[in-house]
């Protein structure tokens, strides 16, 4: 069975429709193959608040204006390497790990949002439920 990616409602609201359908399209072929196509750098999990942390709460830095596309694809920088200001907020199933749930675009303020308590105990309380289904 191949990567199935969801959306949650807020992410929805919050981002064009065109948008979102590239957002989807492309973090699924990452998820398939691995390639971050210029797009995707270090991948990493949360560990606070310890409702993200139980949650199993991820996020992907993404590319952002303030960093020079020359730096991020440079093919002999890992992926680990490749920070920025910037992420999409994920979760996947429990039970398959093919299923994908995107919560949230942050962009230039994904440091700021990520010490901000009530907001992810909010995208944990949806990762819950998520992994509850799935």
């Amino acid at each position: 069975m191949g990567v199935v990616i969801y959306t949650c409602s807020k992410l929805k609201e919050a981002m064009a429709d065109d948008a979102l359908q590239i957002l989807v399209k492309n973090f699924r072929e990452y998820k398939e193959t691995g390639e971050t196509k210029g797009i995707f750098g270090r991948d990493a999990s949360y560990i606070r608040p310890s409702s993200a942390e139980f949650a199993k709460l991820q996020h992907v830095h993404i590319r952002d204006q303030k960093v020079k596309a020359s730096t991020w694809n440079n093919l002999r920088t890992a992926s680990f390497y490749k920070v920025s200001n910037s992420a999409v907020v994920y979760v996947k199933g429990l039970r398959n790990n093919n299923k994908y749930l995107l919560l949230a675009v942050l962009n230039l303020n994904a440091h700021e949002m990520a010490n901000n308590i009530n907001f992810m105990c909010d995208l944990a309380e949806i990762a819950e439920r998520f992994r509850e289904q799935f």
